[in-house]
């Protein structure tokens, strides 16, 4: 039981805390834990034989190479958030984005539908 009682806490640790104090020495990217770190620095070893038609950037494979096209140079925002439209390229950005909204009080704007939770916006 204390084993599952560690693991549950390493767990959380490294996966829902928001501290992130593992850094890629390359790219500056930060991790929480350093499996991660050692798993993402791999990446930068990887042949980069996929180059972006828009930009200087090369991937690895061709998924990389859609991932950073999307979150770089796509206008496109597919997943809006229910509360205030916001867009986002990924599902794990709406996610975060919908926690943040948990716990706030949403004003709605008198004129429309838009709701925002910083009612100093609807003022102006």
């Amino acid at each position: 039981r204390s084993a599952d009682s560690s693991n549950l806490k390493t767990h959380v640790k490294t996966k829902h805390s928001k501290e992130m104090p593992f850094k890629c020495d390359i790219c500056l990217l930060t991790f929480s834990d350093t499996k991660e770190v050692q798993q993402h620095a791999l990446t930068h070893q990887e042949s980069k034989t996929h180059q972006c038609l828009h930009c200087d950037h090369k991937s690895s494979n061709s998924s990389d190479l859609k991932r950073h096209i999307i979150s770089v140079h796509t206008k496109d925002y597919p997943h809006k958030c229910d509360m205030c439209e916001k867009g986002f390229h990924r599902p794990s950005e709406l996610k975060k984005h919908v926690a943040a909204h948990k716990g706030k009080k949403m004003h709605q704007c008198i004129h429309c539908d838009f709701k925002i939770a910083d009612p100093f916006v609807l003022s102006r």
